[in-house]
């Protein structure tokens, strides 16, 4: 643990690397790009069903996809910029204050990330009653109703 700024930190600069390449790129980087091309792929599918269209179902569903992208690009896009700045001034010498403040900026950049997460959790339960209905069952699953069969005679 560092005294300056009360965190923890790596011994070494291969395992720096490793962990930054890790959570930037296999943690923020791959969930944006998976999460653009399907939802590209997506809105081009719903665009080409009729029956949705005819339905007025398509502008919930593309409502929801685009939302979705948004949060994961406002979410993980900082934390992977953030990750890229480490790695390129890993070598230069820092001041106290410089490590204290990159250090809030890392945890900053963290919490952005959980809201690309969690935001698609209050997204459903916004925009959709059955999803809201199962999230309530699951939850108050002591307080299902009993089902009483009559006895055959």
């Amino acid at each position: 643990m560092s005294p300056i700024t009360g965190v923890c930190i790596y011994t070494t600069d291969a395992f720096y690397v490793y962990t930054v390449f890790f959570l930037g790129i296999i943690l923020s980087g791959i969930p944006i790009l998976i999460t653009m091309t399907f939802g590209i792929l997506a809105y081009r599918n719903i665009r080409k069903t009729i029956i949705l269209t005819r339905l007025r179902i398509d502008r919930q569903l593309t409502m929801i996809i685009f939302i979705q992208v948004l949060l994961t690009l406002i979410g993980l896009s900082p934390y992977v910029i953030y990750n890229a700045y480490a790695i390129i001034t890993m070598n230069n010498e820092k001041s106290a204050d410089r490590k204290a403040k990159e250090a809030l900026a890392s945890n900053i950049t963290y919490l952005f990330g959980s809201v690309a997460y969690a935001g698609r959790f209050y997204l459903f339960m916004f925009s959709s009653p059955r999803f809201r209905r199962t999230v309530k069952d699951q939850i108050l699953w002591w307080r299902r109703p009993q089902r009483i069969v009559p006895l055959a005679r």
